[in-house]
């Protein structure tokens, strides 16, 4: 250490009033002051004598503010909210653009503040004694210039500059306040798990073996609340319950508790920390920093003093959570330090308490949980690439199984998906080549060699938990949730990607039903939608036995024949009936001249809801037959009747349209004029072609026109001939649209056959050569019109009528066939006269 100097280059006016007044409220009185004087700490005094020549420069108030921040700022901060030290120093240091004058007096206001004394106050008069060897007048433009910058606060002649503001918050007293309000901590552990962290603590072990993280919840409870705690559910693989104790007797009787509280409870480790009231200091300092910042509201418009806050609280909170570390037991020097319990017995932790819940997971979960190592897919919340990933996954796993990778990856690119498929399906040896072609298996065998990965225990609960059922539908979220817990253990983001495999494996026997609605085709867009919110979905195992055995063969021999490479089951022939059930006609769905079991049939198949309940009880009974029951004795009789039956409703539904279409055709001859049976569109064609060039009316015309349409097929003539009447497609037809087309085509074509009478008059000669025009008039006024198509020779069609005809004279002849021809036309009149008034009848 050098030796002192004879005349030290102190600033006589101005720093030895601020040097004491600094070393007796924050240092150690004449230890710290001689200190700073003889020793050569940076920026002390033999610091600054070292790099100035005597006379040369004085040591000032500013440079007394760099030997502060460097040997005393580390205690300050402790204390910052008692002398605004964080404050002074963040002003300082958003000084970057000033002049060295300007940053001297932000420093030397500084440190005066920090003071805070009544007689070391930073007035105008005050400052320029500090900077005595320099011109007042630069002084005083310094000061103005950094008052109107924002880094100088003038609160008038007496109280001088400050950094900050008027409106500071006086945290020494708001703290003293909180001190008031809150009182003295009487009971540490009531009050102290909302203050002290509760992680989670991971089985990092567990992790490396099988691929899956898992975790343990940390709780705090009381002896009290214990038991509450412990048996409340939690969503983690376990649960860690620390219970905190004020007093000796409070932990022996904790311990009893613990006992009591585990057993039967697996998942469950319970700790009994020792007392814990030394905590008291720590957890008052939280509870009062905390009561500052939730009843001081002037915070609001002081950011600093905010700021502060909230430094001092994490402290608080921190230097209390490390206190709390060090005796319970979850770091591993304070594990021996606490009285661990689980199942009802004592348990003894050697090592650390990670390695003992690793070794508790691999109890849980003992029942070979699968081991995917894919962080991938195998957690409980995927990112939105990973679940993007499953769902192309799970698109090529329903729409391409039978390709490599899938059929939807390049194998050039490592997409997520391939990364997914490459640690399940391929290490997994679920897709595997057979004879040229990829398919999807689930593992034969529970050895290594067969099952790598373990995936077949969970694949064969799924299937267990649907079987169970016994027919009944089982709720997908029940299914996910048993896998989710011990002893299987899949996590949420792999649970429904095995979910699709069984679903595909065996899809032809489970039934699928959203919202109570059969889903006949379960694909890659359903299993998204579940994996979304499998609340509304439901799987129902389809079992064929005892009698339903015979009945579902008989039924598969009709109804399932495409089915050639496995043997069918009870959904190919479901699945057969709805598809066909989907694509009748939607006059077919709603006709009402169905016979009574035919429309009972094709309600059954269009209200159906389970696969097994509607061959085996809705079709039967829709048959006039009883329910085949699982238990029931029905003789091989009954089953031949069934689908013998079945197969008749089932022709006439396949029919129903057709024979509407051929109703139509005949309505549409009747009503032009043609017997029953002896319909000849040709005929027909030609005499709408008449009718087509003289009429103007634009119905009949469109009406017209229909008619004599050659480049359609019958079925195709008759569906636009009636779309065109009753402005809907038969097709499409609802009850009473047949009546109503029997209406509009007999009022069309009467009128037809009128403008058909009135074009033979007009036409000119030589233009209806095939047709004959007769018209009679009786004395009474009433006039018989009728067209009448030549249809060859006379004498061969009707050869005795000729000779009959030829042994009476002429007049008599004419009166002859007058006389018929009357009766003729006349008795068609009366019976179309009489099938209108029955027609009108009937729609009044």
């Amino acid at each position: 250490m050098p030796p002192p100097r004879i005349y030290p280059p102190l600033h006589p006016p101005t720093l030895l009033p601020p040097l004491a007044r600094f070393f007796a409220r924050f240092g150690q009185n004449e230890r710290s002051l001689f200190g700073f004087l003889l020793s050569g700490e940076p920026f002390g005094l033999q610091w600054f004598s070292d790099r100035h020549r005597l006379g040369e420069a004085w040591y000032s108030i500013a440079d007394f503010y760099d030997y502060v921040r460097t040997s005393f700022g580390h205690r300050l901060i402790g204390d910052s909210y008692q002398n605004q030290w964080l404050r002074i120093v963040n002003t300082i240091d958003t000084l970057v653009e000033g002049s060295e004058l300007d940053l001297a007096i932000v420093k030397t206001v500084g440190l005066l503040n920090l003071i805070d004394a009544d007689d070391l106050i930073p007035t105008k008069r005050a400052i320029f004694a500090c900077f005595s060897g320099r011109l007042q007048a630069d002084v005083s433009q310094a000061l103005d210039r950094l008052e109107s910058d924002g880094f100088l606060f003038s609160r008038g002649q007496r109280s001088g500059y400050r950094l900050w503001p008027n409106a500071s918050v006086n945290l020494i007293s708001a703290y003293q306040n909180a001190k008031r309000a809150v009182g003295p901590i009487e009971t540490v552990a009531a009050q102290l798990g909302e203050f002290v962290p509760t992680d989670v603590v991971l089985a990092r072990r567990h992790y490396l073996q099988t691929g899956t993280m898992r975790y343990f919840e940390v709780r705090c409870a009381t002896i009290e609340n214990a038991s509450k705690i412990i048996t409340t559910p939690t969503a983690a693989d376990g649960l860690l319950t620390l219970i905190l104790v004020d007093s000796p007797e409070d932990h022996r009787h904790a311990l009893t508790v613990a006992l009591n509280a585990t057993k039967g409870i697996r998942h469950a480790i319970v700790g009994v920390v020792r007392p814990l009231q030394f905590l008291a200091p720590d957890l008052s300092s939280v509870r009062h920093w905390q009561w500052v910042k939730d009843n001081t509201p002037e915070l609001s418009e002081d950011t600093i003093a905010a700021e502060e806050v909230s430094r001092q609280l994490h402290m608080a909170k921190r230097s209390l959570a490390a206190q709390f570390a060090a005796v319970s037991g979850l770091e591993r020097a304070s594990t021996a330090n606490v009285h661990w319990f689980r199942d009802g017995a004592s348990l003894t932790i050697a090592g650390t308490l990670t390695n003992e819940i690793s070794a508790v997971c691999g109890d849980l979960f003992h029942a070979a949980p699968p081991q995917i190592h894919n962080e991938l897919i195998n957690k409980g919340t995927l990112s939105s690439a990973a679940a993007a990933a499953r769902m192309r996954l799970v698109e090529g796993l329903f729409n391409s199984a039978d390709l490599p990778l899938l059929g939807g990856m390049d194998a050039e690119k490592a997409p997520p998906e391939k990364s997914i498929y490459l640690s399940i399906f391929k290490a997994g040896k679920l897709h595997i080549e057979k004879e040229g072609r990829f398919q999807l298996k689930e593992p034969d065998g529970d050895n290594e060699e067969s099952d790598p990965l373990k995936v077949r225990p969970a694949l064969q609960r799924l299937m267990f938990l649907i079987r169970e059922g016994m027919g009944n539908r089982v709720s997908v979220t029940a299914l996910l949730e048993d896998l989710r817990q011990a002893p299987y253990g899949v996590r949420e983001g792999l649970a429904p990607l095995l979910l699709a495999i069984v679903l595909k494996v065996h899809g032809h026997e489970l039934a699928v039903y959203e919202d109570g609605t059969f889903i006949p085709r379960f694909g890659a867009l359903d299993l998204q939608r579940l994996s979304r919110s499998p609340a509304p979905f439901e799987i129902q195992y389809c079992s064929v036995e005892g009698v339903r055995a015979d009945v579902f063969g008989r039924l598969a021999d009709a109804f399932a024949s495409s089915v050639v490479d496995r043997k069918p089951v009870l959904l190919d022939v479901v699945q057969e009936l709805c598809q066909f059930a989907a694509r009748l006609p939607e006059y077919t769905r709603k006709s009402r001249s169905l016979a009574p079991m035919t429309r009972a049939v094709r309600d059954a198949l269009t209200t159906a809801t389970e696969p097994s309940t509607l061959l085996f009880r809705d079709l039967p009974k829709a048959c006039g037959l009883q329910a085949f029951d699982m238990d029931s004795t029905s003789p091989v009789e009954a089953a031949e009747a069934f689908v013998g039956l079945l197969n008749e409703a089932i022709n006439d539904l396949q029919t129903s349209y057709g024979k509407l279409l051929e109703r139509i055709v005949d309505r549409v001859g009747e009503a032009c004029g043609f017997e029953v049976g002896e319909f000849n569109r040709a005929e027909l064609a030609n005499r709408a072609a008449r009718v087509s060039l003289h009429v103007r009316e634009p119905r009949l015309r469109a009406f017209a026109l229909r008619l004599r349409d050659p480049g359609l097929s019958n079925d195709a003539w008759a569906e636009a001939l009636a779309s065109f009447v009753v402005a809907r497609p038969p097709a499409k037809w609802m009850p009473g649209d047949e009546a109503r087309f029997g209406e509009e085509i007999g009022a069309l074509a009467e009128l037809f056959r009128k403008v058909e009478a009135a074009a033979f008059d007009s036409a000119e000669p030589g233009s209806a050569h095939e047709a004959v025009r007769v018209n009679l008039t009786r004395a009474d006024g009433r006039d018989l019109v009728e067209i009448v198509s030549e249809q060859g020779a006379f004498e061969e069609q009707h050869p005795v009528a000729k000779a009959l005809l030829n042994q009476l004279g002429r007049k008599e002849r004419i009166q002859f066939l007058t006389t018929l021809l009357f009766e003729e036309l006349d008795d068609k009149v009366e019976f179309k006269e009489a099938g209108n008034l029955s027609e009108g009848m009937a729609k009044r």
